[in-house]
């Protein structure tokens, strides 16, 4: 009976734990990995943990999506151009055209506007930063869609779960 309230707590408290769980997790994998800059992969568990699985994979998907438009766009036009406020407008404008030509989501398009602005910044300071935008990202992604779907996933789940194993274990 004990164990049961236990894992009654552990489920109803998942937004509190799965975050921090997977922050430390995404911390360690970026440093593992060689990122100079491994903020950005529990910075991305943040963003893409939502209320349900779906949403989670959803909010991933646009994150990668934007970002890697983002830092392509902010990439060329840097080493093209060079940084200015000029060039903030000229990012942000190309990053919205090119996902509205695209037909992309709004929440992709913001992505694309953000990594493009954060790479035209940090990318002065730390040649590695765009190559670890994308990396870090990509890690968050990871921890945040396993943790989302396997540890302690919604009920709804946990029968798919268990359909799958019955049907695995005949």
């Amino acid at each position: 009976m004990k164990n049961h309230r236990f894992l009654d707590f552990i489920q109803s408290s998942a937004m509190i734990w799965k975050p921090s769980l997977g922050c430390a997790l995404a911390w360690a994998i970026a440093r593992w990995a060689g990122s100079n800059h491994p903020y950005l992969a529990p910075l991305t568990v943040v963003l893409c943990l939502q209320a349900t699985p779906d949403r989670s994979v959803q909010s991933s998907w646009q994150r990668m999506v934007g970002t890697v438009i983002g830092v392509a766009i902010a990439t060329v036009i840097v080493n093209w151009v060079g940084v200015s406020a000029w060039t903030v407008g000229m990012i942000v404008f190309l990053s919205i055209l090119i996902g509205k030509q695209l037909r992309l989501d709004d929440t992709i398009i913001h992505q694309v506007g953000v990594s493009a602005i954060l790479v035209l910044v940090f990318e002065n300071h730390s040649v590695s930063y765009a190559f670890d935008r994308i990396v870090d990202t990509a890690i968050g992604i990871i921890v945040a869609i396993v943790l989302d779907l396997f540890i302690f996933p919604p009920r709804k789940n946990r029968s798919l779960f268990t359909f799958f194993a019955r049907h695995l274990s005949r």
